[in-house]
């Protein structure tokens, strides 16, 4: 199946799970005793995967049925190499916890999506693999009191 193809359905599909996100947020309440409620981040989720799908949806309707892309077998590999990076960051959450996790993850998946490392690129990844994770718990656990998984190392 060509990928052209593979894109339209996937937007597809992605538009609808999008709606049925935002619909099912709804239900959950957006904004309870004037905070926000348990709705409120699935609904700006759901329509953030709705709009990026209807924008790919429309990129892969404009392609010419004989135009090809380049390089689209290692984009695709690259999906699958995400994919498979951030399933084994998540089995490893109760080990390494919410915050090693996304620490390592990080660089992963720059090095999936740069193709490589270069010392420009190791000098954009490494303070983000660093910082990002600090700015999360600050951000969700300090500030937000939102509880985060603990790994065996308490962080």
């Amino acid at each position: 199946m060509p990928v052209r193809i593979l894109d339209i359905l996937v937007a597809l599909c992605l538009i609808a799970l999008g709606v049925h996100i935002v619909w099912m947020s709804i239900g959950y309440g957006y904004i309870v005793r004037n905070v926000p409620g348990p709705g409120f981040f699935p609904f700006w989720v759901g329509l953030g995967i709705v709009l990026l799908s209807v924008l790919n949806l429309w990129k892969a309707l404009r392609l010419e049925r004989g135009e090809r892309r380049d390089r689209e077998g290692w984009a695709a590999l690259r999906v699958v190499g995400i994919v498979l990076a951030m399933s084994l960051a998540i089995l490893a959450l109760p080990w390494l916890g919410m915050i090693l996790a996304t620490g390592l993850l990080i660089p992963v998946v720059g090095i999936i999506i740069n193709g490589g490392v270069d010392r420009a690129f190791a000098l954009r990844i490494v303070p983000a693999a660093v910082l990002m994770p600090i700015a999360c718990y600050y951000v969700f656990g300090r500030f937000l009191n939102v509880p985060l998984i603990t790994g065996v190392f308490g962080i």
